[in-house]
């Protein structure tokens, strides 16, 4: 859940005149989720998911000096995390049946 949360912070900011492939976009974000929710399920997965979560708020925390709220919080990463939540919800209920 951790590796969810802090995702968005790490996604590669697009360059103005690139394309953006929407479409591909979402199918690899609905793929993170359910490798996220899978993962979840062993307890050795959780833990190195749990501790690359934990370094990378580290990292982050250190070199965000020049990062500001309106860097993280765009349209496009709301939406990421979105999907990608979307992606690990799907996936649990199907795996608690």
């Amino acid at each position: 859940m951790v590796f969810v949360t802090f995702f968005g912070f790490f996604v590669a900011k697009a360059e103005d005149d690139e394309e953006d492939d929407i479409s591909g976009e979402i199918v690899a974000d609905l793929f993170i989720g359910l490798g996220i929710a899978i993962c979840e399920e062993f307890v050795m997965c959780k833990f190195f998911m749990l501790l690359a979560g934990l370094i990378s708020f580290i990292v982050f925390l250190i070199g965000s000096s020049d990062v500001s709220c309106l860097d993280l919080f765009t349209s496009r990463n709301t939406r990421r995390g979105l999907t990608v939540g979307a992606g690990y919800g799907l996936t649990r209920s199907f795996r608690n049946r």
